[in-house]
């Protein structure tokens, strides 16, 4: 019996042994707090530091003490004042001790805290003293900091730095976006407001707007810069219909509204103005019976539909609208070209499952000829090139098409004049130049000769 005692208190003292030591093994160590975390003084700290013609500045520090080796995240911070009580995070991150800081990001963080201390574009260029200290932090596997861990060095003072101002021009925005209730609250979906001709600050769009509201942005997405009710004035024949819930610019009168935005820069700010007006549309000119073409007339006005889903309803149509002399017209539409799925093709378009190319005059950019310009053989230009193209289509022979003005060239043009009632010689003058592209666009409008595309549909339609 005192053998098995014996045995058992063994066993047992074992026990307390192999528990005391699993506490301090290499995957469970205890974590101590570091109390010294040392910015070594760069050697160049007392020269004079420009930036601009600086591509980094090296700092190298200690590591923290967390009582094992750990996965450490450093940062810079920088201030303009000697306590730090200004200090702003270079957005820049480290994992090293070693860290080389982009000159051009601290650069455009400096400008900013002279910004915000009350200078202007007009102070710069500027040579200032600058401290800098760093951040460290213990962070996990995936890279999240460990709350608790954190500890900032000791301060360094850079005496002179060169600094110009480094912030690039705050503009207007190239694309502004709409989203809400209509689309889902999806910015995928969300749609874009169109710029208004020669004012690169104005946009506008029909929208609908509802009790949950929408927002605008200049990025198709949720990045922290979309606008709501509170970042905007409201401004417009309907402002008093327009209200705040939950930020969102939304309306107790659901409807469609005209927005139209106007961006202001207002030193880095951009600031918007948005109207909200009635959301009327017009048709215009002889089709509604009006050839002098009057603006806002009642007769060539809209119906505007009650729902999110409805149809603005064109009024009756009362003439023709005629379309150019060689059979061009103009068409426009505010639908939506979708994809079988449902994907909005517009600005991005679909990949052809068989490709079928028109003839080459369809791919040109064509050139603009002046009332006293003429070409000759053996002249070069891109009218000729232009020329040559539209006489391949029409089917003269030519011998090239890269804008040589060959024999070959002349006798078709030539040919081509006699047929078309023009002063049969060699030149290509301003008058035939229009002739030919004319003759191309009627015979596309008239014939489906050179459609090779519609043909290979039709091919495909009917097996």
């Amino acid at each position: 019996m005192k053998k098995v005692l014996k045995s058992a208190l063994l066993l047992m003292m074992g026990l307390v042994m192999f528990a005391a030591c699993s506490d301090d093994r290499d995957d469970n160590p205890t974590i101590t707090t570091p109390t010294e975390f040392i910015l070594n003084t760069p050697a160049i700290a007392g020269n004079n530091i420009d930036l601009a013609h600086s591509s980094t500045l090296q700092l190298t520090c200690s590591q923290p003490n967390y009582g094992f080796p750990a996965a450490t995240k450093y940062n810079v911070q920088i201030s303009l004042k000697e306590d730090m009580s200004d200090c702003a995070t270079i957005d820049q991150n480290f994992y090293s001790a070693k860290a080389d800081v982009d000159a051009s990001l601290l650069a455009a963080t400096l400008t900013n805290l002279e910004l915000n201390a009350g200078k202007t574009e007009a102070d710069f260029p500027m040579d200032i003293p600058v401290y800098v200290r760093m951040r460290a932090v213990m962070t996990t596997e995936t890279g999240d900091e460990i709350e608790g861990t954190d500890i900032l060095s000791n301060v360094v003072t850079l005496s002179n730095v060169h600094l110009l101002y480094a912030l690039a021009p705050v503009t207007v925005p190239a694309h502004l976006y709409v989203v809400g209730n209509f689309c889902g609250w999806d910015w995928g979906n969300s749609f874009e407001f169109i710029p208004v001709y020669d004012h690169p600050e104005m946009y506008w769009r029909m929208v609908w707007i509802d009790d949950s509201g929408v927002k605008i942005n200049t990025d198709k997405a949720w990045d922290g810069n979309e606008k709501g009710y509170a970042d905007i004035t409201v401004d417009g024949e309907l402002k008093d219909k327009i209200s705040s819930n939950e930020g969102n610019i939304s309306s107790t009168t659901p409807g469609w509204y005209l927005m139209i935005v106007t961006a202001t820069v207002e030193g880095r700010d951009i600031k918007y103005n948005v109207q909200f007006n009635e959301p009327n549309v017009w048709l215009t000119g002889i089709c509604i019976g009006d050839p002098d073409f009057g603006e806002l007339n009642e007769a060539g006005k809209f119906e505007v539909p009650t729902t999110q889903d409805g149809d603005f309803v064109s009024p009756a149509i009362t003439d023709a609208c005629p379309g150019g002399d060689d059979g061009s017209a103009l068409k426009y539409t505010t639908s939506k070209w979708l994809s079988p799925d449902g994907t909005w093709v517009n600005g991005v378009g679909i990949t052809p499952d068989q490709e079928v190319k028109l003839h080459d005059v369809f791919y040109r950019t064509f050139s603009k000829m002046d009332e006293d310009e003429s070409f000759h053989v053996d002249s070069v230009s891109d009218s000729i090139a232009d020329a040559q193209q539209c006489l391949d289509y029409l089917g003269y022979t030519v011998d090239r098409k890269d804008g040589y003005f060959s024999s070959e060239t002349g006798n078709a043009l030539k040919q081509y004049k006699e047929e078309h009632s023009l002063t049969a010689n060699e030149v290509l003058d301003k008058e035939t130049y229009d002739s030919l592209r004319s003759a191309v666009i009627l015979d596309w409008n008239t014939t489906h000769t050179h459609d090779v595309q519609l043909e290979k549909a039709k091919e495909i339609l009917h097996g």
